[in-house]
């Protein structure tokens, strides 16, 4: 039996920039030009949700 190989090809972008870049409507354009250009879509995220500070006030 062969073994099995699993590539993760997930990326992605953590950045405190909420005006360019962590932004719902600028994520779906990023991926549209991603996809289009037949590369694999990006994650952008903020650092509180790596940090799990993100509820805390």
């Amino acid at each position: 039996m062969k073994p099995r190989v699993y590539i993760d090809t997930s990326v992605v972008l953590v950045s405190w920039n909420f005006k360019h870049i962590v932004n719902f409507d600028k994520i779906k354009l990023f991926n549209s030009v991603n996809l289009r250009l037949g590369y694999p879509t990006i994650d952008i995220r903020s650092p509180l949700e790596f940090t799990g500070n993100e509820n805390n006030h």
